[in-house]
């Protein structure tokens, strides 16, 4: 029994590795520590791996900015006669730096999602109606001008006339601007309500977009210093860090500033002789207007290629025959008047105020009644008010047609007042005359849209058909393209609407069935109610 006891305590005790599986808080506290080591591992990879994604990212958009810098890529959309895909220009004599465009820039357009396709069937359509109208080198050379006028005076005129129109506004001209965009609100959803008439039915004339891009944007010159802030900023610098050591200084007056640097005009002002600004941004010349140096001497408008429509003059009473023998202008006259309004804006108002301009679309939509009528014969006589938007393209319209020649590799020649003499009492002022050696007729006319809007695409003018921009069929700017190819006798118009982010070109066509029915209405109109108003 007393051995019992002492061969209990000389009995080998059970292994380490027995008690430790054998106890459950052992068992809890390993399992428990392998679980938060193993998560402490997978956060700290998942942060690696969040952190490694954010420097490769990063490093990826600083590599692309350095290519777009030292190998920028200009890509223009330009559609021609008989493509079914946007086509780039290779060349243009006398385009600026020289612009080329590779396959490299056909790939990053596609990639960018900027196409802009037009069907074959309008192409075939823009065929037939171009070939219509011939104009061989003789009849070429009958129609130049001999004394064209010079683009670098108007664009001088251009920049003066800016400048005192934004001297000149005031509250009152303020107020009339707001009235008359309500009018012609008004008028625009009362034509929006009416129901198309068979004219407006019919398929409208072919059109195709040129040029599809965003704008240049000018710098604002406001924040450019003076001569007199120059100087005083170098010479308080220079005075601040001359006792400074030279590797300490700051990098910009290491840079050779001098106070008493000459100063150059640019585009913007003032700007130090040297600057990158004064290269970027010359003053206006005539080069800007017309980059195509072989280009044909501009031609004298109205074009004897194209007839107006003929109408029978009705009897008139005497003092009515007296108004329409003063509107009567031969050839050589029509082509006087039109060079003698190109920079005149007195002789162009007496012009316009017995004449029919800017009007077509309201004579179309005018209704039989006597009202309608005389209320149209009431703001004729009245003129045109100064809209906001008019405002606007004072301000931009240099720089608008600089682009657009820029751009399209085209030139731009100025043109007046345009009367027919086979119907004297309607009258076109278009935007300017186009030389285009892409179009089998050259030269056309141009219609410049400057609008207070982010982008074209929430233009009031533009309708979309499958993604496709079209200049609106029923809107007043399509049937003022109309009257005007129809009294200058030109087969094409360019649409240039240039917003705020972008600018677009629409070729708008002749459509010879429209001029036929738009010329009926205007005789009627003329004869019946506008030209008693004037003898009155």
């Amino acid at each position: 029994m007393a051995s019992e006891p002492l061969q209990h305590l000389h009995s080998p005790s059970p292994p380490l590795q027995h008690l430790h599986s054998s106890s459950p808080p052992l068992q809890h506290l390993r399992s428990f520590l392998t679980e938060t080591f193993t998560a402490v591992a997978l956060n700290i990879f998942s942060e690696v791996q969040n952190l490694v994604q954010s420097y490769e990212s990063e490093n990826e958009s600083l590599r692309l900015q350095l290519e777009s810098m030292l190998q920028p890529h200009v890509a223009l959309c330009r559609i021609d006669e008989g493509s079914s895909f946007p086509a780039f220009r290779h060349s243009c004599p006398g385009a600026r730096n020289g612009a080329v465009f590779s396959e490299a820039g056909l790939e990053q357009l596609k990639e960018e999602q900027m196409e802009c396709v037009i069907s074959d069937d309008i192409m075939n359509e823009v065929k037939p109606e171009t070939e219509a109208i011939p104009i061989s080198d003789s009849q070429s050379a009958l129609e130049m001008n001999d004394a064209p006028c010079s683009s670098a005076m108007v664009l001088t005129s251009m920049m003066r006339e800016n400048a005192s129109e934004r001297g000149e506004r005031d509250e009152e001209g303020g107020n009339e601007e707001d009235e008359g965009e309500e009018e012609e609100q008004e008028e625009e959803k009362s034509r929006e309500d009416e129901e198309p008439s068979a004219a407006e039915q019919t398929e409208p004339s072919p059109q195709k977009t040129l040029l599809e891009c965003p704008r240049f944007k000018k710098p604002d010159s406001t924040f450019l210093p003076t001569p007199t802030e120059y100087k005083a900023f170098i010479s308080r610098m220079t005075e601040i860090y001359q006792d400074m050591p030279e590797e300490q200084r700051p990098l910009v007056t290491l840079m050779g500033l001098d106070p008493e640097v000459e100063f150059v005009e640019c585009s913007l002002g003032k700007v130090p002789k040297g600057c990158p600004l004064s290269y970027h941004h010359p003053l206006p010349s005539e080069s800007d207007l017309k980059p195509l140096d072989a280009a044909p001497p501009q031609p004298r408008l109205p074009l004897q290629s194209q007839t107006v429509p003929s109408s029978a003059i009705p009897k008139l009473p005497p003092n009515q025959r007296a108004v329409v023998g003063s509107m009567t202008v031969s050839w050589e006259g029509a082509y006087t008047l039109e060079q003698s309004t190109r920079q005149d804006k007195d002789v162009t108002d007496d012009v316009k105020k017995s004449r029919l301009l800017h009007c077509f679309r309201d004579l179309f939509s005018l209704k039989n009644a006597e009202g309608s009528a005389q209320k149209l014969v009431a703001k004729l006589k009245r003129g045109r008010r100064r809209y906001k938007q008019a405002t606007i393209e004072k301000e931009q319209r240099i720089e608008a047609l600089r682009e657009y020649c820029r751009l399209l590799c085209v030139n731009w020649y100025p043109c007046g007042v345009v009367v027919h003499p086979s119907a004297p009492w309607i009258a076109a002022h278009p935007d300017g005359l186009v030389y285009d050696p892409n179009e089998e007729i050259s030269f056309g006319i141009l219609q410049l849209k400057c609008e207070d809007l982010r982008t074209f695409t929430e233009s009031k003018y533009l309708v979309f058909k499958e993604g496709a921009p079209q200049l609106n069929p029923r809107s007043p700017g399509y049937w003022q393209v109309q009257g005007e190819l129809m009294v200058t006798g030109t087969a094409w118009c360019d649409v240039l609407l240039f917003c705020g982010d972008d600018m677009l070109v629409q070729r708008v066509y002749r459509d010879q069935g429209l001029i036929n029915v738009l010329k009926h209405k205007m005789d009627a109109f003329f004869f019946n109610y506008y030209l008693p108003s004037l003898c009155s």
